[in-house]
C-alpha cells in the first residue's frame, strides 16, 4: 500500500545540496525504503519541508513554488493520483412481503 508522508522536517542543505537529516529520520528512510521528492530549498537556503513516499506511482514529483501566503516558506506542489474505489458486488434476493404470510 502506498504511503505518503509530508511535513516540516527542519532539514538543512549544505553547499553541495546534500540534505542533513536527524539520525532517526535517516534510519527511517533506510528501514522503510522511502524516497524524498522535494528538490529545492523551501525556506531561504534550507530544505525544511519534505515529501516522502514508498511508491512513486501515486505521486511522481514535488515542486517548490512561491512563498505561501504571508509565510516566508515556499509552497510545495504535488499531485496524488488516486484510482476510484472498485465497487464491491452485492448479492440481492427477490423479496416479497406476501411470501412471509
Amino acid at each position: 500500500m502506498p504511503c505518503l508522508i509530508v511535513g516540516d522536517f527542519n532539514a538543512c542543505l549544505n553547499q553541495n545540496s546534500v540534505i542533513h537529516l536527524s539520525g532517526s529520520l535517516e534510519a527511517f528512510i533506510r528501514q522503510c525504503s522511502v524516497r524524498q521528492l522535494v528538490n529545492g530549498a523551501t525556506r531561504q537556503d534550507n530544505m525544511l519541508d519534505l515529501v516522502f513516499t514508498n511508491d512513486l506511482t501515486p505521486v511522481n514529483e514535488a515542486l517548490v513554488g512561491e512563498d505561501f501566503s504571508t509565510s516566508d516558506y515556499g509552497s510545495i506542489h504535488f499531485e496524488v493520483i488516486v484510482k476510484p474505489p472498485v465497487p464491491s458486488p452485492h448479492g440481492y434476493r427477490d423479496f416479497s412481503w406476501a411470501s412471509l404470510g
